[in-house]
């Protein structure tokens, strides 16, 4: 397998070894995803900040998402080339997930990447320290791509998650650098005005019943188990908006369940008045702006074995934590344990000041 990899990136390879024979551009930054095929907030914010800082740069952002379908993967293929002849003369290369050309390549002498992942946080395990488990990529395939190699620089959102990205990217901890997402700016910054244009759109929502925000995480070939979720919820006393993830394809039937699909599961945070999700990041982003938040884990024992965690929930979220979806609500109906939350919030995120953005771009110009 890994001389077919070779085999294949070799003509690559030569294509950009003549590409860099160009001179480096010293004000020229490359952003690459492959999360999406529009750039993600975190990418516009950090842009705008870019040409704040330095309003001659050169900034480009390459998005292009990788499918499992013969046109999708010609199509990046030849993407590729897009990509490898704007990182042979920038100076600055931003990503916010595994990126081939960044990792599979040899890159010029002077080029800074800087990894600011498209997670807030590593609450359960992923890259590296997935491969090979039931719940992760294959090891050999992994190793033959080259995964998560050639960063000089990886961002985490606390100095508690470090470890843990380290591990997942196989990456060396004194690289990292304690910032944040520019989405945590969003969030705290704006959240009054995200949540009026919300209000403004969906009128039904201004009730006098508490919006329940539950916000599953993606569980790889397998659904959601709502059912019982649904039964046990009490539609009298809550307005229940379900944001599944968009990778599951799920059709919600039950009219007292909104979905609101145009509008992100970030934005919905400023409306919630209770946030239910399991081992997603979004957690983080909910008690970024306090939002009190409950954990959904029914399948815990099967999730820690076929996934892994990295935070002990029970541990560090006490009494927010619940297999059972009656027990859950119950605890819903009892004073939240802010004192909690806050801690969890002061451990795992390091700024919620709004100058996120500002900092994240300064480091990328140094």
């Amino acid at each position: 397998m890994k001389l077919l990899i070779e085999l294949f990136f070799l003509h690559l390879r030569l294509v950009y070894f003549m590409m860099k024979l160009r001179p480096m551009k010293q004000n020229k930054v490359v952003m690459l995803s492959r999360q999406s095929d529009t750039p993600s907030l975190d990418f516009i914010m950090l842009k705008d900040e870019l040409l704040k800082q330095h309003p001659d740069a050169e900034v480009v952002v390459l998005n292009r998402m990788l499918k499992k379908s013969l046109k999708s993967m010609i199509g990046f293929y030849l993407h590729m080339y897009v990509q490898l002849f704007h990182l042979s003369n920038a100076r600055i290369v931003i990503i916010d997930t595994y990126c081939i050309p960044v990792s599979m390549f040899h890159h010029r002498q002077g080029m800074k990447v800087v990894q600011i992942w498209h997670a807030l946080g590593a609450i359960k395990k992923f890259g590296l320290q997935t491969t090979g488990s039931a719940g992760g990529r294959n090891a050999s395939i992994s190793q033959a791509m080259r995964m998560h190699q050639n960063y000089d620089a990886v961002v985490s959102a606390s100095d508690a998650m470090i470890p843990y990205f380290a591990q997942a990217f196989h990456t060396d901890t004194d690289k990292f650098i304690t910032i944040g997402l520019p989405r945590i700016d969003y969030l705290t910054e704006s959240k009054q005005q995200i949540r009026q244009r919300i209000l403004t759109a969906y009128p039904e929502l201004k009730s006098e019943k508490p919006i329940v925000l539950y916000a599953p995480t993606f569980r790889r070939n397998k659904g959601v188990h709502i059912e019982q979720f649904l039964q046990d919820f009490d539609f009298e006393r809550y307005t229940l908006i379900f944001k599944h993830h968009p990778l599951f394809q799920m059709e919600i039937t039950d009219p007292r369940i909104l979905t609101i699909p145009e509008v992100s599961s970030l934005d919905l945070l400023t409306i919630a008045d209770v946030v239910i999700s399991d081992y997603s990041a979004l957690t983080l982003e909910a008690v970024a702006i306090d939002r009190p938040v409950f954990l959904y884990v029914y399948d815990y024992e099967e999730y820690c074995e076929d996934v892994g965690l990295n935070v002990s929930l029970y541990q560090e979220l006490p009494g927010c934590v619940f297999q059972s979806a009656r027990e859950l609500f119950d605890a819903m109906k009892q004073p939240y344990p802010t004192e909690t939350m806050l801690t969890f919030k002061q451990k795992y995120l390091a700024y919620t000041d709004g100058k996120v953005t500002e900092r994240l771009a300064s480091f990328c110009w140094k």
